[in-house]
């Protein structure tokens, strides 16, 4: 998938895109704090179908005409489809969801934030592009940052294997997110984004909706408020399609190597909103991770900072 095609080119001033990144890093970074804010009142498995239901009710109407014009494609995809949705979609959510129910929405931005740090460590497995010398002196780096985060400061928790369930299980939604992140780029799609977009936020839901269906079956309630509903629309219409089309309009502008960079901004817009909204502290442990994690992906990754053709 490629902004290419689902933006012309570029033709505003850099500002614009900027600015668009800009706004598609606080979308995603108001998802953990507005997370945190629904886990009380809804399960996680409601919270990730209702989430993805939307934003696959407001994608429909543009994407229709892709879905039945390649309506052949999405048959023979099928399979890849289904992967995708579980790992990027149903697996992320759940565990995002369920985590922010034992952890605190900054340590699930941070841990969210070692993204890169995934994929260099799953390089060095088989799993995506194997890293170079400089990958691994990036790692070395950050791989104790992400380890101050998950241990709240407190290094001897490794030995104990004390940890935090909601951190763990953000960990390992990560792992389904990054295996999504790898794939999606190795898989060449007939769809178009908005159509590809519209079919895994559909397949997304129907793998969540059992789980749903288990936690009402357990008794599992809805807190159905205002607040609430607003809460569900900003994920499913801004954190999910909004900071999609926006991303994709200022990647089609800068280029990918500059754009990548505005992802290290989510953990920051996350923390901000987390103060503000959830009223969490922000812990010298989330400083130094943060510290730690961003300068291991710089040394892994310096060229992303030099202003250079994509």
């Amino acid at each position: 998938m490629t902004a290419s095609a689902v933006t012309p080119p570029a033709t505003h001033a850099p500002a614009v895109y900027y600015a668009a990144l800009l706004l598609g890093a606080a979308f995603w970074g108001g998802t953990w704090p507005v997370a945190k804010l629904l886990s009380e009142a809804f399960p996680p498995g409601g919270l990730g179908f209702w989430r993805w239901t939307i934003a696959f009710l407001v994608m429909l109407p543009i994407g229709l005409p892709g879905l039945i014009r390649h309506r052949g494609a999405i048959l023979s995809e099928l399979p890849r489809l289904l992967f995708l949705a579980f790992c990027g979609i149903a697996l992320f959510n759940y565990m995002l969801f369920r985590g922010v129910q034992t952890t605190t929405a900054v340590n699930g931005a941070l841990i969210n934030g070692a993204t890169p740090l995934y994929v260099l460590l799953l390089g060095f497995i088989g799993v995506g592009d194997r890293g170079t010398l400089r990958h691994v002196l990036g790692v070395a780096v950050a791989l104790p940052g992400f380890l101050l985060v998950v241990t709240h400061g407190e290094p001897g928790r490794l030995l104990r294997l004390e940890f935090v369930l909601g951190d763990l299980l953000i960990a390992v939604g990560l792992l389904g997110w990054v295996i999504y992140t790898i794939y999606v780029r190795r898989w060449p799609t007939q769809l178009p984004p908005i159509a590809f977009m519209c079919v895994l936020s559909f397949l997304g839901a129907m793998i969540l909706l059992p789980i749903w269906i288990l936690e009402i079956s357990q008794s599992a309630t809805m807190l159905v408020t205002t607040d609430t509903i607003l809460g569900l629309g900003f994920l499913g219409v801004f954190a999910s399609f909004g900071s999609y089309v926006v991303w994709n309009f200022g990647l089609g502008g800068i280029g990918p190597a500059r754009a990548a960079l505005f992802q290290y901004l989510i953990p920051l817009f996350a923390a901000v909103f987390a103060v503000f909204l959830v009223g969490e502290a922000i812990r010298w442990y989330h400083l130094a991770g943060a510290v730690l994690m961003f300068g291991g992906i710089y040394a892994a990754n310096p060229n992303g900072l030099r202003r250079r053709p994509d």
